[in-house]
């Protein structure tokens, strides 16, 4: 009998090895090891696979619980407790395309996962282990049931990255070990356990806990040290596009960081990404393809692309869609006819030297900031600003959640005389720029402002709409077919650039072209129409006088009239040292170390809820 324990002990230890990280090896081994000449340790009994059919699943629920415990020493069953029982508990379910995920306490805490996962196969053979009885052949077919109870017994729930929205609140996935969340609502926000949400988050590869907010609320003055911007309009951009990231439901405009070398654009982007959706890998490349992108953006919440030099079109139209929403569909491998879906709005920031936001859709969904270089004798070292950023981090996000809050409470009664594009974005920054200590309409000014810069950026990038600006200088309308137009056209611009692969080669190119830029070239004085029957005819008038040419400078009227001239001004001495800066000029060079952050227990505080 000995002999026959000890050849299955040390098939287990070899099935152990196979099956385990290391880390989780250790531990089971060291179980192993003090289980040796105890009564019942020996329940490795080749006939442990057997599964008996559990009780009928509660109608009123909707819910499958399956709790695994051994039965003796000859097998294991399923089998129903109540929540007080000592056995871990397993809730399963399935979203709304299908795809089963399930929810189990582990010491104490409710961790989502989808049943697929490595982490539920771990999490399901150490229970086994526990009790004795694993078999690679049983953990596979309880995974098969589980994904069968999922599908067809359990309930149907969302599962969402980093932010979700329910009954009125915001729920934002701090990712932690305890797997607690921020809860924000009107009234103020509060950090809750899991068990206490109504939604189910989900966590990716590479997914960094989330600092505790602060008991100080960071100030523009202090958080205008960490960005090198040259205006307080693009100081206001970024804080609004970071308010706007924590908006669930999107859509979201794209940051577009722009500078020369040296403008510490890496390092704005991930001090953003730091801050909201903190990760191991914060920066990334240029996906090659369309499910690259899709898949990247169903695992984290902001997707950070660095050191671009131009998108080709294909990539200008996902980020268009990722940033308003939209879907992806593929064949899912080794199948002939199922289908694949993914369908994600995500906050997007792009960084690079040369403009990239120069298609019009694009840069109609997008907030540009330059960045300007910063001089040697102003640059901070990498060590002290990562130092500065962590310890005042949790103040800074402080005030986005109070700003959040904020939001909920006053979008009801934003009301804009004009909508801009991105309206959704423009109502909720609207409705928290008053906590946030901004004069009534400093965001809408700023947005205007922007987007009148990205009108001359998307013209200038354009020669079809430059070839028709240079035509309306010289004449106040004009009227002709499409080929007429486009040979007039070919003689306003250089012959090098009509041998380029951006010249349209023919008259029925060159209409598509026009209905790209015809919204841009209205904001210019420019007006096209289409004849809508008969002879095709294209009439070019100009409206409001004389064409502006790109570059021209315009003063855009915001919706909404500010009360007064804001400002940002100095910050002191003495307030750096209320939040701890280094009293130095706010520069930052590129590829920073990130560092853990150093937080005191009595700086964590929750609002009034």
């Amino acid at each position: 009998m000995e002999d026959g324990n000890g050849d299955e002990k040390k098939k287990l230890k070899k099935r152990i090895k196979n099956d385990f990280s290391l880390l989780e090896r250790l531990k089971l081994e060291t179980n192993l090891a003090m289980n040796e000449g105890q009564p019942g340790a020996n329940r490795f009994d080749s006939k442990a696979e057997h599964f008996e059919k559990g009780q009928p699943r509660e109608a009123k629920t909707g819910m499958e619980v399956l709790v695994i415990e051994d039965k003796a020493n000859d097998g294991w069953h399923e089998k129903r407790h109540d929540t007080n029982s000592e056995y871990n508990q397993v809730q399963f379910f399935h979203t709304a395309d299908n795809e089963p995920y399930v929810t189990f306490d582990a010491d104490g805490i409710s961790k989502t996962f989808p049943v697929r996962s490595k982490d539920f196969n771990l999490w399901l053979r150490l229970l086994l282990y526990r009790r004795g009885l694993i078999t690679l052949d049983s953990v596979r077919d309880i995974v098969r049931r589980c994904e069968a109870m999922a599908l067809f017994e359990g309930p149907q729930k969302n599962v969402y990255i980093r932010f979700a929205e329910a009954d009125g609140a915001v729920y934002f996935d701090m990712a932690n070990d305890a797997w607690e969340q921020i809860k924000i609502t009107s009234q103020g926000w509060k950090i809750i356990q899991p068990l206490e949400s109504p939604v189910k988050f989900e966590r990716a590869n590479g997914m960094q806990p989330l600092c505790y907010p602060g008991s100080k609320k960071a100030s523009m003055e202090m958080i205008s040290r960490f960005f090198n911007v040259k205006s307080e309009h693009d100081l206001v951009l970024i804080v609004s596009w970071l308010i706007g990231a924590m908006q669930p439901s999107g859509p979201f405009p794209i940051l577009v960081l722009q500078g020369e070398q040296g403008s510490a654009k890496s390092t704005t982007a991930k001090l953003l990404k730091d801050l909201l959706d903190p990760a191991s890998v914060p920066l990334r490349t240029l996906p090659y393809s369309n499910r690259d992108l899709a898949i990247a953006a169903s695992k984290s919440w902001i997707q950070c692309i660095d050191n671009l030099s131009g998108l080709p079109v294909w990539l200008s139209d996902a980020f268009c869609r990722l940033a308003t929403g939209g879907g992806f569909g593929t064949r899912a491998l080794f199948t002939n006819d199922t289908e694949f879906l993914f369908n994600a709005c995500r906050p997007t920031i792009l960084n690079g030297i040369s403009d990239i936001a120069t298609r019009h859709d694009l840069a109609d969904r997008s907030l540009i900031v330059h960045l300007p270089p910063i001089s040697e004798k102003n640059r901070m070292s990498e060590r002290e600003m990562w130092s500065a950023w962590h310890r005042s981090k949790p103040s800074i996000l402080r005030m986005l959640i109070d700003s959040v809050s904020a939001a909920l409470r006053n979008l009801h009664d934003v009301k804009l005389s004009v909508l801009p594009r991105m309206a959704d974005f423009a109502k909720w920054v609207t409705a928290a720029e008053i906590d946030l200590g901004w004069t009534k309409g400093t965001f809408i000014k700023a947005y205007e402002t922007n987007r009148m810069n990205l009108v001359d950026i998307a013209l200038e990038a354009d020669i079809v709409a430059t070839a028709i600006l240079a035509l309306m200088q010289e004449a106040e309308e004009w009227s002709g077919t499409p080929s007429e137009l486009y040979e007039d056209l070919k003689r306003k611009v250089p012959e090098y650039e009509r041998k380029s692969n951006a010249w349209p080669r023919g008259a029925n190119v060159l209409s598509g072209r026009l209905v790209r830029a015809q919204t841009f070239l209205r904001k210019k004085g420019i007006e096209i129409e289409r004849s809508k029957s008969g002879i095709r005819n294209i009439t070019i008038r100009r409206i409001g006088g004389k064409a502006a040419e790109p570059g021209e400078e315009l003063i855009p009227q915001p919706a909404v009239q500010p009360e007064s001239q804001g400002g940002l001004k100095e910050v002191s001495a003495e307030e750096c040292e209320r939040f701890d800066f280094p009293v130095k000029p706010a520069t930052i060079t590129e590829h920073g170390p990130a560092m853990e952050p150093s937080i005191e227990n009595d700086d964590i505080v929750e609002g009034e809820i």
